[in-house]
């Protein structure tokens, strides 16, 4: 049965009303659209976007689309919780996971209809990067800032650079940088050390070890060496054998710079080992946010970030 947004914004009221009664409050601070190319993705991110009323209380599109679907259906749900000290109204946040056909617009206007006025929105890209296609070009004129996925889909980053030319002061992020900021915390901690600070212009070699899933945390983690050092190193990526998961998508790190080394190894469960010159053998904390948290640090940022801008275009050379 197809559904109005009248009839969705009557459910998601009563939603509301269950889950927090009379105190319950909208706080939405953005719109999120997260474009899924499969089913058990859309599952997957509902479940986190559900999370993010405890940090980005947010109006939250899933959109799937469907070859066998003639008409858009909704199912909606609402998720509340009560302020820090427990007491006030609850804050709520409202999820609406869209499935329609695939082709003529007509999921792309049903988002349109449902985003909440004067607030931010983000676009979560969850498919091969067709960029120039219609259903992208639809959704990034909607939106304030497009996050993408170079784990889920490895091709994604070498499509990155050609958006960036095409659509200058376009806002956008990629989930495995995101993943990638303990580990690059970690390693500018390393060469904030005054007596090592004069070896990162000397990078000669890059080795990484990454998950079997995907080689882009290392390809962006190389990217942002050779941007920040002002060098071309040598780069050298490899899968690791074994199966034991790790967040951020890196195993372990191991640079030359002019002889001098330096290695961040993450096998273990205690910590992050790294090697250094001048500090020897020295444990850090792991910094391993969940898929919530870090969709939320992407909705925290509306400006480009410069940074992760050049550490694409390095790694993509």
């Amino acid at each position: 049965m197809a559904q109005t947004i009248a009839a969705i914004e009557r459910r998601l009221a009563s939603l509301r009303s269950e889950a927090a009664g009379t105190t319950a409050l909208r706080t939405s601070v953005s719109d999120l659209v997260v474009y899924c190319r499969t089913h058990a993705h859309a599952d997957e991110l509902v479940a986190v976007v559900s999370e993010l009323h405890h940090s980005r209380p947010s109006r939250s599109i899933v959109v799937v689309p469907s070859e066998d679907a003639t008409s858009v259906t909704s199912t909606e749900t609402v998720s509340c919780s009560l302020p820090p000290d427990g007491r006030g109204a609850s804050v709520c946040s409202e999820v609406i996971e869209l499935l329609g056909p695939r082709e003529g617009g007509a999921l792309e206007q049903m988002v349109t209809s449902l985003l909440l006025p004067d607030l931010p929105a983000f676009l979560l890209w969850l498919d091969e990067p067709n960029f120039w296609g219609t259903r992208f070009q639809r959704l990034l004129s909607i939106t304030t800032r497009v996050v993408t996925d170079s784990i889920r889909f490895p091709s994604t980053l070498d499509a990155l650079p050609r958006l960036l030319d095409a659509r200058p002061g376009i806002v956008l992020g990629d989930m495995a940088w995101t993943r990638l900021t303990g580990v690059r915390e970690v390693l500018a901690q390393l060469f904030d050390v005054p007596d090592h600070q004069h070896l990162l212009s000397r990078l000669r070699t890059v080795r990484t070890w990454h998950e079997p899933t995907s080689p882009a945390p290392s390809r962006l983690l190389a990217g942002w060496l050779a941007a920040r050092s002002g060098t071309r190193p040598n780069v050298e990526i490899e899968a690791a054998t074994d199966h034991v998961p790790v967040r951020a998508g890196m195993r372990r790190i191991e640079l030359d710079c002019g002889g001098a080394r330096f290695v961040c190894d993450y096998t273990s469960e205690d910590g992050v080992r790294t090697e250094s010159p001048v500090l020897g053998e020295r444990w850090f904390a792991r910094r391993q946010p969940g898929g919530a948290r870090m969709l939320g640090e992407e909705l925290a940022f509306l400006a480009r970030d410069p940074v992760f801008e050049d550490a694409v275009r390095a790694a993509t050379r």
